[in-house]
């Protein structure tokens, strides 16, 4: 097609203005529009197809096959940076290509053409061209990419069920081995009486007449030696104590012995922990697999077209995408993900980008979640939903400290959900804060990655767990609101109540679990329920609950205002003055309203147009 469109372009080719060529001009610009929407691909096949037909044209080798082959393939390689850089690529490589040419005549109005034509492409708004998108796409072949996400799908369910059979291995190793290894403290009499008893000669006496008798007397040092830590002469039975020729040894020896073994047991605990750690390990990244899979299962296809006017928005932006994914799932809700290199926020208008993704998708789409991670960007987004979330949070200090032991977060994980956390470290002041934005911090950054809720819990319990000797506690509570049924689920570790106000009227809501960082398994309560326009979820640590919670109800209940922060505000100041007990704590509100905003004209119409 490209040759196709250099042959028309020869009829052109000897209109000139002065010793300038139109064609020429017309040309240079279908390359450097052909790079920006091809890459390195697209400039450089259509810089060698027009150079090509243009030297065809004229007789002798002509500099030009060079020079738009090259200029075209740097205008391509030089495009993700921007239209300026794509075009000054283009024009030195072209004065490079031309300096070989004894004519300097010719090569001076290459140059202009060239300039001319970047001047043109440049001024030239950059919707223009966008159609050519199409030209450098391979077409949507479903079977093949329906097939290849089923393939991944088994892969990854596979790769699940594998690991899962991994850790119930360990963990019946575990067992078996625990039962056999485990030290005893039978052995500790057993090596004193081989060490004291076997060169005595009464040995005969205590254990070949009296074995019964002997051997009470040392099971009888049990509770003892597990009160006290060691035994004294006093702790033998009197008929042992008065028979035993050798009884300060025995002492020494049995407290020595002991001490052995308390140290052997602490160390098989801590080796007993470390592998039921271990062990739970492979049983997350077995539910992280699972987690992939399922949601893998939702899309039904893939829109490559889509995928690459996303690039092009990206690049327009400064941006530099890696991948990007256009996924439609089974309700046909188009979802997308980009990998791009990472960027500074403050130079991305997302507002921008938004606007202009939708429109190359004709849909209408949310704020994308941005997260990095080792130098990359990573960006998800959903159309836009049904409802709107209004978030306000407030916090108390503990005596009017500058940490905090309460952490939390509210964001969109780009799959049309907002979540919201608040996590509560053990006590208050640094160590909680420590433990609290810990908690909050790493289980953000799982969910934004698009791990599962409950497994990004259990990672981040595991973390909790070996960050230092020290015990490490900390309570997570979780409300996931649904933007587009209006569903939320409320999922708990060790957090106390959340109010819910549906249609006005408020309630409590209570699901009893264990806070992180105790034991190796951690386990989300898990209740549900379904919120229309203006209904309120708040969220709030155990501090606001100190003189109970039947006015934090009634306070929700009979709020009127429209601004959450204006809540949360009233719910930290009304707590902090209600508490009598001449105690205090951290405090954390954050109050959630759902609305349902009423379209905007000019929405409508892209509606019906993306419609």
């Amino acid at each position: 097609m490209l040759l196709s469109l250099g042959i028309l372009l020869l009829a052109f080719a000897d209109l000139t203005v002065g010793s300038i060529s139109i064609g020429h001009i017309v040309a240079v610009l279908g390359i450097l529009f052909a790079a920006r929407y091809g890459g390195v691909a697209g400039g450089g096949i259509s810089g060698i197809a027009v150079g090509t037909l243009f030297s065809l044209a004229t007789t002798g080798l002509n500099y030009v096959s060079g020079a738009y082959a090259l200029g075209g393939l740097m205008a391509g390689v030089f495009s993700p940076v921007g239209r300026l850089a794509s075009a000054a690529a283009f024009v030195v490589a072209n004065g490079v290509a031309s300096l070989q040419v004894g004519n300097q005549a010719a090569v001076v109005s290459g140059l202009y053409e060239v300039m001319a034509a970047s001047i043109l492409y440049i001024a030239l708004p950059k919707e223009i061209g966008g159609k050519l998108v199409g030209l450098f796409s391979s077409g949507d072949d479903h079977s093949r990419s329906d097939g290849l996400r089923r393939s991944v799908i088994m892969k990854l369910d596979y790769a699940a069920k594998a690991l899962g059979g991994v850790s119930e291995s360990v963990e019946e190793v575990s067992r078996k081995l625990g039962a056999a290894c485990a030290p005893d403290i039978n052995g500790v009499y057993k090596k004193a009486i081989d060490e004291i008893c076997m060169g005595c000669g009464l040995k005969v006496y205590c254990w070949e007449r009296n074995y019964g008798d002997s051997m009470n007397a040392f099971n009888d040092l049990t509770s003892r030696l597990r009160t006290r830590g060691r035994i004294d002469r006093s702790d033998f039975s009197p008929h042992f104590a008065t028979h035993c020729s050798r009884l300060n040894d025995m002492v020494e020896c049995v407290n020595r012995n002991y001490e052995q073994f308390t140290v052997r047991q602490a160390a098989e605990g801590r080796v007993a922990q470390v592998r039921n750690m271990v062990a739970n390990q492979f049983t997350t990244t077995s539910r992280m697999l699972e987690d992939m899979a399922s949601e893998m299962e939702l899309f039904e296809r893939f829109d490559f077209a889509a995928a690459q006017g996303v690039s092009e928005v990206l690049r327009s932006a400064g941006v530099t995408p890696i991948e990007v994914s256009c996924r439609v799932d089974q309700f046909n809700r188009m979802s997308i993900e980009i990998e791009a290199m990472q960027v500074e926020r403050m130079r991305m208008n997302r507002g921008a980008v938004v606007k202009e993704i939708s429109r190359a998708c004709g849909r209408l789409f949310e704020t994308p979640c941005i997260s990095t991670a080792q130098g990359k960007c990573r960006m998800q987004m959903s159309e836009r939903p049904v409802f709107r979330v209004q978030t306000g949070c407030y916090q108390h200090v503990c005596g009017g400290g500058q940490l905090c032991g309460d952490s939390y977060a509210c964001f969109n994980d780009g799959s049309g959900r907002q979540v919201a956390l608040i996590s509560d470290g053990m006590g208050s002041g640094g160590r909680a804060a420590v433990d609290g934005a810990m908690a909050s911090g790493i289980f953000s950054q799982l969910v934004k990655a698009g791990i599962g809720f409950d497994t990004a819990l259990k990672i981040v319990n595991s973390a909790l767990v070996v960050k230092s000797g020290d015990e490490s506690l900390a309570t997570i509570d979780v409300a996931v609101l649904d933007l587009f049924s209006g569903c939320v689920e409320l999922r708990k570790a060790g957090a106390p109540i959340t109010i819910l106000r549906q249609g006005g009227q408020a309630k409590r809501i209570d699901a009893p679990s264990l806070p992180i960082g105790i034991l190796n398994d951690a386990r989300f309560a898990k209740m549900d329920a379904v919120l229309g326009d203006g209904d309120l979820v708040v969220l709030m640590s155990d501090g606001a609950l100190a003189a109970g919670d039947d006015w934090l109800c009634e306070a929700v209940e009979q709020w009127q205002g429209l601004s959450p922060q204006d809540l949360a505000e009233e719910l930290v100041a009304e707590a902090v003055a209600r508490r009598s007990d001449g105690h205090d704590d951290d405090v954390t509100v954050l109050v959630l309203r759902m609305t349902m905003p009423q379209p905007l004209p000019k929405e409508e119409k892209e509606e019906e147009k993306a419609g």
